[in-house]
């Protein structure tokens, strides 16, 4: 689950930022999203729960909706853009090999 969550955020801000690394920001993002998720729901909704309580059913249903909405966001932000705006060009003009 957190790793789908962390996955789409990795490809949103690799989209829209021109960070090369994208795992801080999207790590000191995640990592509030959690603490309050838990500090701020209501006790009957908690998100993180122990296996042997009796909400841990419903906590289940209630991360397939991040869950969903990180594998949708991921998927529609991973595929290039329309235009072809991540082809590479030739500084030289050419399209022979590069020359190190």
């Amino acid at each position: 689950m957190v790793r789908v969550l962390a996955l789409a955020g990795a490809t949103v801000t690799v989209r829209l930022t021109d960070g090369p690394r994208p795992g801080p920001a999207v790590a000191a993002a995640l990592l509030p999203v959690a603490v309050l998720a838990h500090r701020l729901a209501p006790e009957d909704r908690a998100p993180f729960v122990a296996p042997d309580d009796e909400r841990w059913a419903a906590a289940h249903g209630r991360w397939a909706v991040p869950l969903c909405a990180g594998s949708a966001v991921g998927a529609v932000r991973v595929a290039e853009p329309p235009g072809g705006a991540g082809r590479v060009r030739s500084p030289s003009g050419t399209s022979g090999p590069s020359r190190a």
